[in-house]
């Protein structure tokens, strides 16, 4: 599979109390990993005509991360989300109209060719006309989809959540998100392919990627086959912002490079849980990637 995942979705700036900003957003924190591995993503979003937009384009640039896909809104500012922090765990405040509610059909970028896959974010499918760009690329891409689900309420819907995982080819949640969806309890990842099996039957999905917090995770194949990690503690643990976004990543540079999905899921686990110890999602320190360097 070719290493350039067309990645769509948000990006934003994660404000923490002490008043530091962090380039965040699911989709964009998956970018900015993949391309940490070695790996090519193409990023399609949108930010504002501002000095928080304009930063974000140098970074990526440093980062050797192509900008080609990054729109910029007339209209709307670059996304911003306040993150408090309590004994590690994140809290999000999601601030409305914001640049990646604006993201157009990426024409231009779609043309150049040579994508292995479309990944997904939930956020952006918020609000138009993001949502009917993310629409039109699932329909139109003819790319096996990479769907990662985070629910942020009130920016969520069930709806909104079915539309996105119909006929997905890998999908990544949490624990208790896959319980919501499937309405089968999760508390463990040894009680994941349960509910798995339950939310496949409802919207076809093959390929599964859960996470359970500090228990660990479970993946579970299109055949039913299934493995499981456990989550090595992070050392020192600083917050999880990021964390999932970091299973994520790694979860699509193991099937990018075909690897067995126990292995897959090993690495995953333990990227993500050297993620806890940075402030915020992404680093700009090489070494924080090298384990998964491709």
């Amino acid at each position: 599979m070719p290493d350039q995942p067309l990645i769509v979705g948000e990006v934003l700036i994660d404000q923490f109390p002490d008043g530091r900003g962090i380039l965040g957003g699911a989709p964009f924190n998956v970018a900015w990993n993949l391309c940490g591995f070695g790996m090519s993503p193409m990023m399609v979003t949108s930010v504002g005509s501002d000095e928080s937009g304009r930063n974000i384009l140098e970074r990526m640039r440093e980062w050797g991360m192509s900008t080609a896909g990054v729109q910029t809104s007339a209209t709307l500012p670059t996304g911003l989300v306040e993150v408090t922090v309590n004994d590690g765990e994140p809290s999000y405040n999601l601030l409305a109209n914001r640049a990646y509610d604006d993201i157009h059909y990426p024409e231009q970028v779609l043309a150049e060719g040579g994508f292995g896959m479309l990944y997904v974010g939930s956020l952006a499918y918020r609000a138009e006309p993001s949502r009917t760009t993310i629409r039109r690329l699932m329909a139109e891409s003819g790319l096996p989809k990479f769907v990662d689900i985070n629910i942020r309420r009130p920016w969520f819907t069930l709806d909104m959540a079915g539309e996105l995982l119909q006929d997905a080819t890998w999908t990544k949640l949490n624990n208790n998100e896959l319980a919501e969806l499937s309405g089968v309890g999760c508390e463990t990842p040894q009680q994941a392919p349960a509910a798995v099996e339950e939310l496949r039957k409802r919207f076809n999905g093959k390929n599964f990627f859960v996470t359970c917090g500090g228990e660990g995770a479970c993946a579970v194949d299109e055949a039913g086959g299934t493995a499981f990690a456990k989550s090595p503690p992070p050392e020192p643990m600083v917050d999880t912002v990021g964390a999932g976004d970091a299973f994520a990543a790694a979860c699509i540079a193991g099937v990018t490079q075909g690897r067995p999905l126990a292995q897959t899921i090993e690495s995953a686990v333990a990227f993500a849980s050297k993620t806890c110890t940075l402030q915020g999602a992404t680093t700009s320190d090489r070494s924080h990637y090298a384990a998964l360097v491709v």
